[in-house]
């Protein structure tokens, strides 16, 4: 793994909350996802960020707020051969090869979810508002990232949140 990919790795450790040994080595993350509603008053406001990692573990963190105080963290197995279909997808959309382009002219507020997957040493982002031509590319990986992520490690992080 190259070093920029070490050091994303650490940093999503940190993002997630993860301490100790296991972040010290760097967990073997391969995706991540990242969803929130918006621009909305704090008491309304909920992002939630989830890693996959290569054995098919998905961490999700669930916030309120616009700070790290109100998260819940939660851990359960992703669907059996879930990280196989995401590589496959981001392979399949070209993405490796043909990196998607931010759009020119993103929308202000409203909702967003971004991703990253790891394929091959090389980190793959899933840009938020990707360029209209690669929308479709990066729409069918961040589905089917999204639709990994166990609905139980979703509502246990939500219920965690204070």
């Amino acid at each position: 793994m190259t070093t920029a990919g070490r050091a994303w790795l650490a940093a999503l450790a940190l993002a997630l909350g993860l301490s100790g040994p296991a972040a010290a080595q760097g967990p073997e993350y391969v995706a991540t996802y990242s969803t929130s509603n918006g621009t909305v008053p704090p008491p309304f406001h909920w992002r939630l960020d989830a890693a996959i990692s290569a054995d098919g573990m998905v961490t999700v963190r669930h916030c309120t707020g616009y700070d790290d105080t109100g998260c819940g963290i939660a851990t359960a197995p992703a669907p059996e051969g879930a990280v196989a279909a995401i590589m496959a997808a981001v392979r399949q959309a070209g993405l490796v090869e043909r990196p998607a382009a931010q759009d020119s002219h993103p929308p202000v507020g409203g909702s967003a979810t971004s991703g990253s997957v790891l394929v091959d040493g090389r980190l793959v982002l899933l840009p938020a508002f990707p360029a209209p031509e690669d929308r479709q590319r990066v729409g069918a990986v961040l589905n089917l990232l999204g639709a990994v992520i166990p609905s139980e490690a979703r509502a246990a992080a939500a219920a965690a949140a204070p």
